[in-house]
C-alpha cells in the first residue's frame, strides 16, 4: 500500500494536484503510524496539513493534527500531543463548516494527553467537553470511551466515587451496543475503583467480567486472520490476579498470570502466524494465504457496506453467507494443517 501511494504521490505532484496531494499524504502519514514509523507518519501529516491550510481545508487540516498527535502519544511524546491536540480544536473550530466530530476527537485526545501527564483536573474538564459534543452527535460507543478516559482521570486524581460512576455508566452502554472492546475496559476501570473503595468481593466479580469479555475477543478474532485481542487486553488479567493475590489465593493468581502469558504470546504472533511455517508445504502456504486473502477481503467488503448511510440489506445478506462459507473453509484448512503439524499451533500460540 505504501509503494501504491507513493506512485499516486508523484503522479498528484507531477499534475500540481494539491488537495489530493493532502489526501494522499494524510493516507502514508496513516500507513507509517500503523508500521511504527512515527519519524516519517510524523513528516507525512505535517505536510498533509500545510498543504490543507494552503487551500483553506482547515477540517482536514485538523484531522492531520490528530494524525500527528496520536503518533505522538505512542513515542510517549505528551507534551507535543497536547500541542497538536490544541492545535487541531482551533483548526476544525476554524473551518467554514465547523466540524464537530472533529473537535470532539480532538478533545478526547487532548484530554488523554493530559491525563499522561497527571493533569487530571484539565483532563477531566475536556473529557466532560468532548461527552457533550459526542452525545450531541448520538455517537455512543466514541462517548462510552470517552467516559472511560474520564474514569481514569477521576481515579488519578483519587475520586473513586465518581471514577466508579463513569465506569458503571461506561459498561451499561457497552452491554447495549454489545461491544466486548469497551466491555472489558469498562469492567477492569470498575474494578480498579471498587478496589480503592474497599469493596474487594466486587472488585474482584468484575475482574472476572472483564476476563470472560476478553476472551470472547480473543475467539472472535480467531476467525480473522493475522487480528488477535488488543494486546492491552491483557491488563484484564493483570488486575484478576493482583486482586486474587490480595485475597490470599496464590493458586488462582498464579493460573491468571500463566493465562495473560499465554493471551499476550497469541497478541504478539497473530499479525504474523502465516509466516511461522515450519514443516508446511509451498501448496499449503499458498493455500492459507489464498483462504485468509478471501475471508479478508470479504470482512473488509462488509466492514465498507456498514459504513454506507444506507447499506443495501441484499448485499450485506450476501456477504454474511459468503463469510460463512469462507471462515468454514479456512477452519477446516487449518484443522488438517494442525493434525498433520500439531506443533504448529503451539508455535503461533494457539495452544
Amino acid at each position: 500500500a505504501l509503494n501504491a501511494f507513493a506512485g499516486v504521490l508523484e503522479e498528484r505532484r507531477t499534475s500540481n494536484d494539491g488537495p489530493r496531494q493532502a489526501l494522499v499524504l494524510h493516507s502514508i502519514g496513516d500507513i507509517h503510524f500503523r508500521l511504527g514509523n512515527s519519524d516519517a507518519a510524523r513528516t507525512a501529516y505535517h505536510e498533509a496539513r500545510q498543504l490543507f491550510e494552503k487551500i483553506r481545508d482547515l477540517s482536514s487540516a485538523g484531522r492531520a493534527l490528530q494524525g500527528t498527535a496520536l503518533t505522538e502519544l505512542v513515542v510517549a511524546r505528551f507534551a507535543a500531543a497536547e500541542k497538536a491536540y490544541t492545535e487541531s480544536i482551533t483548526s476544525c473550530t476554524a473551518a467554514t463548516e465547523q466540524d464537530a466530530e472533529c473537535i470532539a476527537r480532538a478533545q478526547v485526545g487532548l484530554a488523554f494527553a493530559l491525563a499522561a501527564q497527571e493533569k487530571y483536573d484539565d483532563a477531566v474538564t475536556w473529557y466532560g467537553r468532548s461527552l457533550i459534543w459526542f452525545n450531541t452527535l448520538r455517537m455512543e460507543e466514541a462517548a462510552a470511551r470517552a467516559r472511560l478516559g474520564l474514569a481514569d482521570a477521576l481515579y488519578g486524581r483519587g475520586d473513586y466515587e465518581k471514577a466508579l460512576e463513569e465506569a458503571i455508566t461506561a459498561r451499561r452502554i457497552a452491554v447495549a451496543l454489545n461491544t466486548d472492546d469497551v466491555l472489558w475496559r469498562a469492567l477492569v476501570a470498575t474494578a480498579r475503583a471498587e478496589r480503592k473503595l474497599g469493596r474487594g468481593a466486587e472488585a474482584l466479580g468484575s475482574a472476572r467480567a472483564a476476563v470472560l469479555a476478553v476472551e470472547r475477543l480473543a475467539a472472535v478474532a480467531l476467525d480473522r486472520p493475522g487480528t488477535a485481542a488488543p494486546a492491552d487486553s491483557a491488563s484484564a488479567y493483570a488486575s484478576l490476579a493482583l486482586l486474587q493475590a490480595e485475597g490470599g489465593d496464590a493458586a488462582a493468581a498464579f493460573n491468571s498470570t500463566e493465562l495473560m502469558r499465554a493471551h499476550s504470546l497469541r497478541a504478539a504472533l497473530a499479525a504474523s502466524e502465516r509466516e511461522i511455517a515450519r514443516g508446511m508445504t509451498a501448496d499449503e502456504r499458498a493455500e492459507e494465504q489464498r483462504l485468509a486473502t478471501a475471508l479478508n477481503t470479504l470482512l473488509a467488503q462488509r466492514t465498507s457496506e456498514r459504513g454506507l448511510p444506507r447499506p443495501d440489506a441484499a448485499r450485506l445478506a450476501t456477504l454474511e453467507r459468503a463469510l460463512v462459507d469462507a471462515t468454514a473453509q479456512r477452519a477446516a484448512a487449518q484443522q488438517k494443517l494442525f493434525s498433520r503439524l500439531p506443533d504448529l499451533r503451539t508455535w503461533r500460540g494457539l495452544a
